[in-house]
């Protein structure tokens, strides 16, 4: 079945399996979004097949607190072993509170493009706010920031982030702003089960080029995530020739090598509203356009932009 530009939003299927849908066999989704699901698993999707999603959204959906994937539970139900789920450019955003896997549970193996993970939440003693794990997970170029496992007296929560059981392999991805009473980014139960490489981890991680800095994004924590000019993460991924886009579908890379996170920075352009004096020069400090260059290095020392500005013609 192929599922392209639907809403669902309000169902539910409560001690059952998806509350938007439950899918068996091959399905193909896009362009759609879930919206306050409920199931017993799988608030939003339970998928015990092979299912394809790209740009979708996944706003509000819960499972039954004491139970897994507030918006997507990938579990082999009939012990098939052929479970497949893929994610491409896709937002998850305040699903749950469940007790294992805020935005998706995993047993099965799952891959992640381009995916934004934002204020998921687990209960009290759950694991993994925006991704739980016991099966093979690949998560690639994509934010994992600010996904919630509250703290109470006498409770415990782990894996604000991701936590794994199984085999999980991150790259190209920030985990930043996650919380849990332990490893508040990432619980990994099995140390030679996990690699995570060119990622920026806060709190740093063991691995190949990964960083812990801010991420330094446009408007923090969550309201733009886009990458800001001086972000650290621009320039600091490794191009995967099998994801050319970013979430928005802007080419990647951009410059030198790909980012890291869901977007791929562009660059800044910022004109101020101030018209130019007319037949003359940028002179004042309210007439000057700002362009950020990068940072990249040029054969001459001198730059010349040509530029319309309100139907002048200016060269800086």
């Amino acid at each position: 079945i192929s599922i392209t530009q639907v809403r669902m939003i309000g169902n539910s299927s409560s001690g059952s399996l998806g509350g938007g849908l439950a899918n068996f066999g091959k399905c193909t989704l896009k362009n759609s979004l879930f919206n306050n699901n409920q199931a017993g698993r799988g608030g939003a999707i339970y998928n015990g097949g092979r299912i394809t999603i790209n740009a979708c959204s996944f706003y509000g959906n819960d499972a039954d607190d004491d139970d897994y994937g507030g918006a997507i539970s990938n579990f082999d139900y009939l012990g098939s072993g052929n479970n497949i789920l893929r994610v491409d450019n896709s937002i998850f955003c305040n699903n749950g509170p469940v007790q294992r896997g805020g935005a998706i549970e995993n047993s099965t193996k799952m891959l992640i493009n381009n995916c934004i993970f934002s204020e998921n939440i687990i209960t009290k003693n759950g694991t993994g706010a925006a991704i739980f794990n016991t099966g093979a997970v690949t998560i690639n170029y994509s934010t994992i920031v600010n996904n919630k496992a509250p703290w109470r007296y006498f409770d415990s929560s782990d894996g604000g982030g991701l936590t794994n059981y199984a085999d999980a392999a991150l790259k190209n991805s920030i985990l930043w702003g996650n919380t849990a009473t332990f490893y508040s980014q990432i619980y990994n139960v099995f140390s030679n089960r996990i690699i995570v490489s060119n990622c920026d981890v806060q709190g740093g991680y063991v691995g190949s080029n990964n960083i812990n800095a801010d991420p330094g994004f446009m408007i923090a924590p969550t309201a733009d995530l886009h990458l800001s000019s001086n972000s650290p993460c621009v320039d600091k991924g490794i191009i995967d020739t099998l994801v050319t886009t970013d979430i928005e579908g802007i080419v990647r890379p951009q410059w030198d090598t790909s980012d890291i996170g869901a977007y791929e920075y562009t660059g800044d352009f910022l004109v101020n509203n101030i018209a130019p004096t007319s037949g003359s020069a940028l002179d004042t400090i309210n007439e000057k356009p700002f362009f950020h260059l990068r940072n990249k290095t040029f054969p001459s020392a001198n730059i010349t932009v040509n530029t319309v500005i309100n139907g002048a013609s200016y060269t800086i």
